[in-house]
């Protein structure tokens, strides 16, 4: 998947994208408001309660404020993210990506997967900032999963004897 972005605290143009969000925030206030308070009534999903266990493939979750993001259409845009607008992700990442999954005989050729999903963001465009801020969408890491490619391959004889000796 292509998908990038640079946390607000580790942008390298931060200055120069604070004066233009600054700017644009300020001329545009009530539009801005608006357009905040629609991406507000997608009511986006809450993190899963921890629970006793164990996870067949691990991952770190993360809470982001994006600086800027490539957008699905590959284009660079500045989130739009202030004091007052405040836009955050959440990022599920696989902690080993492509690594066989826990709990899965070996005879399944399993692995963990990274799996990605939409989010629409408040954003401007650097190049053309008089356009306004609008909303794009993004595609960021939602969650590892185990990927088995086909169970039915599986010889039913090589998973027996790897379970029989505790494999």
């Amino acid at each position: 998947m292509n998908f990038s972005y640079n946390a607000a605290h580790s942008d390298p143009h931060r200055g120069a994208d604070r004066a233009l969000i600054n700017q644009v925030t300020k001329y545009l206030k009530w539009p801005l408001e608006k357009l905040f308070r629609d991406l507000r009534d997608l009511h986006p999903p809450t993190l899963a309660d921890s629970e006793k266990g164990s996870l067949v493939c691990d991952s770190i979750t993360r809470i982001i404020r994006p600086g800027w993001a490539r957008n699905t259409n590959g284009k660079w845009l500045v989130v739009i993210n202030t004091a007052y607008h405040i836009q955050t992700v959440t990022e599920i990442k696989c902690r080993s990506e492509g690594t066989a999954c826990a709990f899965i005989a070996p005879c399944f050729h399993s692995s963990c997967q990274q799996r990605y999903n939409i989010q629409s963001l408040l954003v401007i465009d650097p190049n053309n900032h008089y356009k306004g801020p609008f909303v794009s969408h993004f595609l960021f890491p939602s969650s590892c999963v185990c990927f088995v490619p086909d169970p039915k391959l599986v010889v039913q004889s090589q998973c027996q004897a790897a379970s029989k000796y505790g494999s």
